[in-house]
């Protein structure tokens, strides 16, 4: 039986001594509208307690999960005794709640039901979702102390087992980055020599930190409004691209000192390297990108673009390259060989496409919008939306992690949003970390199985880079 469970299966015989059935089908994970639903006979008694217990907890710990009520053979109202027990409580019922009958129309959204008492659930679950019978508790009646006690236990091992499995990003240092003021942009990372590099734009720095002894080790100062940057194992170089004068400027892996330097126009921003052809791919200006040679780092070639390109990626089995662009509320596909615009994608009223991630193998594009706050998942190969699913607000970076098959979200409201990706085409949200306002953005490392967040100096807010440990 334990083989043929799902993926809130395997939670419910954590918190169940009697029994868990799910047939043989994917793990589901929790998603936007997780609910778990509980049922007894009358759908005013055990299940209300339950219920709200459950979404107490869930509230507290910031989960994205909801519970609701049923019954077998629901009564008009929720009794005196089970209203005024919440009420000492600190619990409420809202003044929508209305005893409803367990249907099959509960199954859209639940990923699990939990009975008290009803054999008959179990048959008309039917084995689509993982069911366990709370049977036995203590009656609601004779005792409400005694009763809510005991089912607040099971509800409260319930919400640890669900959150453990939300739970996939784990705060475990800070790195403290004093005297840096303002906005921080993207981040970079020299694997082998553990090295992050954090443009801080709003600093005119690059801030070098030392990831073996968690902390800075040097300044590169007397930028202008430094934004992208990428490092460049193979020559050791830092190319770092500046909004404020449009230059991208070179650096020595080993000695910060500067290497060279080209004019690109104005508002030099995201920048990547292509491995496969050698060129530096630079987003600048009112919309064009610019490839440069990065052994020499003359200007190799420009593409015109509509609007100022934001994040961008490339592929890595054809010279393609999708290129967000918010202002013209469009997506450009270039060819990077050829040099030239595919096709723009429009984004219809998904506006502020400024975050972007490539799942090369999947054929999608995820794309995170600001407004509405949305991640939008595209296929590459006709420009068509696949899915959109809400997101945190005013989010600037976004990252696959394939071997978890989760997508992390850093956003400027105060949140790191992680998402399931199921298959190509199906997203679910697992949970929703608070971290600070204004850190929007981040860099997700596999080889090191680490997430770094940019936090900047607000107020009381000390500016620093958050490392999150990725859990499997």
């Amino acid at each position: 039986m334990v083989r043929t469970l799902g993926y809130v299966g395997w939670l419910l015989l954590a918190v169940s001594t009697s029994t868990a059935t799910a047939q043989s089908r994917p793990p589901r994970a929790p998603g936007d509208s997780q609910t778990v639903v509980f049922v007894c006979e009358h759908g005013t008694v055990k299940s209300v307690v339950a219920m709200a217990y459950f979404l107490k907890l869930a509230r507290e710990r910031q989960l994205p999960l909801r519970a609701i009520s049923r019954g077998t053979n629901p009564e008009a109202k929720v009794p005196a005794l089970v209203l005024d027990g919440l009420r000492s409580d600190g619990l409420s019922l809202s003044a929508s709640f209305t005893p409803t009958k367990f249907s099959t129309k509960d199954f859209s959204s639940a990923i699990a039901v939990i009975s008290f008492d009803q054999p008959s659930v179990a048959e008309l679950v039917a084995g689509r979702l993982p069911t366990a019978a709370w049977d036995g508790m203590p009656a609601v009646s004779e005792n409400y102390r005694v009763a809510s006690e005991a089912i607040r236990h099971r509800v409260a091992d319930l919400v640890d087992s669900l959150a453990r499995q939300l739970t996939s990003l784990k705060l475990v240092q800070t790195i403290p980055l004093q005297g840096v003021e303002g906005r921080i942009d993207h981040l970079s990372v020299d694997v082998k020599g553990q090295r992050l590099f954090v443009a801080a734009l709003g600093n005119n720095s690059v801030e070098v930190i030392d990831l073996a002894q968690g902390k800075r080790i040097h300044s590169i100062t007397g930028l202008a409004e430094p934004q992208g940057l990428v490092y460049i194992a193979g020559r050791d170089q830092l190319i770092v691209a500046n909004g404020g004068d449009g230059s991208v400027r070179a650096f020595d892996g080993k000695t910060y000192a500067p290497l060279g330097a080209v004019s690109l126009g104005g508002d030099a921003d995201n920048v990547r390297y292509d491995a496969s052809s050698g060129r530096i791919v630079v987003g600048y200006g009112d919309g064009a990108l610019g490839f440069l040679d990065s052994g020499t780092h003359a200007v190799l070639g420009r593409v015109k673009l509509p609007a100022h390109p934001e994040s961008f990626q490339l592929e890595k089995s054809r010279p393609r390259i999708y290129v967000n662009l918010p202002d013209a509320g469009q997506i450009a596909v270039v060819d990077g060989a050829r040099q030239s615009v595919l096709a723009t994608w429009p984004m219809a009223q998904l506006r502020a496409n400024f975050p972007m991630a490539l799942d090369e193998r999947h054929h999608r594009l995820l794309v995170v919008t600001r407004s509405p706050a949305r991640l939008v998942v595209l296929d590459t190969e006709s420009g068509k939306q696949v899915t959109t699913l809400s997101t945190s607000a005013d989010a600037d970076d976004v990252f696959l992690d394939q071997q978890n098959q989760r997508l992390y979200i850093s956003a400027g409201e105060g949140y790191l949003d992680v998402i399931r990706q199921t298959d190509a085409d199906h997203y679910q949200a697992l949970s929703r970390i608070a971290t600070a306002p204004g850190a929007r953005t981040s860099l997700f490392v596999p080889e090191l199985g680490r997430l770094f967040l940019a936090v900047p100096h607000r107020g009381a807010q000390q500016a620093a880079v958050r490392v999150y440990e990725v859990l499997k």
